[in-house]
């Protein structure tokens, strides 16, 4: 059992199987000791990203607590104690104090972090999270997986200095969540695969649909493809970058959100789910690939609506 301490405010408690033949408490070297945390931090970071899911965002990124067990001289630390000690009376653990710089280069929030009430740690949201991917891993859902590696991008995405390195965890977690990698060849890329996402997000409702679809294009088509084969920042795209990741988070979000909700059990399910979109949004199809048209090449400035709009203001 590890204690990840947090900062002054408080610990995350969590059971950590380690590899044969470590002793945690007399570790053989540095590096075993090195590996000892990063385990701990690791399973602690779990807990955390349930946090993040409901209290952080790129909007208030100055809010965002630091990693699990990260302290203020860029080193990392765990109170380690045995499993099968009893939680004291008087609150104090006896065990061991580990304390390495575990990583060359590491990222703290230098600004406010994130203070949290026990009763808000504690909340219906957090904790009705937890129960729902708890219980999805118990029953050996092919989902769980999906989830947690969402969940887990979705977190990492916050310590990561290159903005366009966030964008394109971001993009990958939407992908990972929703099954891409399971749908044929011919949709993972292109209109099909952005509206099979936006199925996925919009849960029916059609309005929401709409926007995702026309948003996706533009993410993929502008954003991502020119950062990956173009080489180029999001500042030198002229686009709102505060703006662009939260955009994508909400996505994020939305799509989590619906994988909670509707429990489709199988990779399989999930796909059929978001393939939905020819008959479920038939209607509104034409309306989105003529909007598309609008921006079929790169230098025509063109940009969804609502991003446009937010862009401007902040000018």
């Amino acid at each position: 059992m590890g204690l990840i301490f947090l900062h002054s405010h408080g610990a995350v408690i969590c059971n950590v199987t380690l590899p044969d033949g470590v002793d945690p408490f007399y570790p053989k070297s540095v590096n075993e000791d090195i590996q000892l945390i990063r385990l701990c931090a690791d399973k602690a970071e779990l807990v955390l990203d349930l946090i993040r899911l409901e209290f952080c965002n790129f909007s208030r990124h100055a809010y965002i607590m630091n990693r699990a067990g990260e302290l203020a001289d860029g080193s990392s630390a765990v109170w380690i104690v045995r499993s099968d000690a009893d939680e004291p009376a008087d609150g104090y653990w006896e065990g061991r104090w580990a304390n390495q710089v575990t990583s060359v280069i590491s990222l703290a929030n230098n600004w406010l972090g994130l203070e949290l009430e026990p009763s808000l740690v504690l909340s219906d949201e957090v904790d009705g999270t937890a129960v729902r991917l708890e219980s999805i891993g118990k029953t050996g859902d092919e989902i769980a997986p999906l989830l947690r590696s969402a969940l887990r991008m979705l977190g990492q995405s916050y310590y990561l200095v290159s903005e366009e390195a966030s964008f394109l965890l971001l993009m990958m977690a939407i992908d990972a969540v929703c099954g891409v990698a399971e749908l044929d060849r011919g949709m993972q890329s292109g209109s099909s695969h952005r509206k099979y996402v936006a199925t996925i997000a919009a849960n029916g409702d059609t309005e929401k649909f709409k926007k995702c679809a026309v948003n996706l294009h533009y993410y993929y088509e502008f954003i991502r493809n020119a950062i990956v084969h173009d080489g180029v920042t999001l500042a030198e795209l002229n686009v709102g970058i505060e703006n662009v990741l939260t955009d994508i988070e909400i996505l994020l979000r939305q799509c989590v959100g619906v994988v909670l909700q509707i429990r489709p059990h199988t990779i399989a399910k999930l796909v059929e789910t978001g393939q939905v979109y020819n008959t479920t949004y038939a209607t509104v199809l034409h309306l989105i690939d003529a909007d598309l048209k609008k921006g079929r090449h790169k230098d025509s400035g063109w940009r969804p609506a609502s991003l446009r709009q937010r862009v401007s203001r902040r000018r």
